[in-house]
């Protein structure tokens, strides 16, 4: 994982009108923090989670409807009020 601190001085290198992507191009759309956590992503969150009152966003995997970075699980439908 990378600090804030290691993400200031590695963006310190770089100027400040360029743009910043994921591997796919996609840009960084979303920003929150959790507790302890910084979450940047290229995904608007689509619903709140029932148990922690987390953002939850899309889910890659299977079944899952949304992924509540908070928990680090993915989740049913059911289990998140969508936006």
């Amino acid at each position: 994982m990378v600090t804030v601190k290691q993400l200031k001085e590695m963006l310190s290198k770089y100027p400040d009108d360029m743009e910043i992507t994921n591997e796919q191009s996609q840009g960084i759309i979303h920003m929150c923090n959790t507790s302890d956590t910084l979450i940047l992503s290229p995904y608007k969150p689509i619903g709140i989670c029932k148990r922690t009152g987390g953002n939850v966003y899309p889910s890659v995997v299977g079944d899952y409807a949304g992924y509540c970075p908070e928990l680090d699980e993915d989740l049913y439908g059911f289990e998140f009020t969508k936006i």
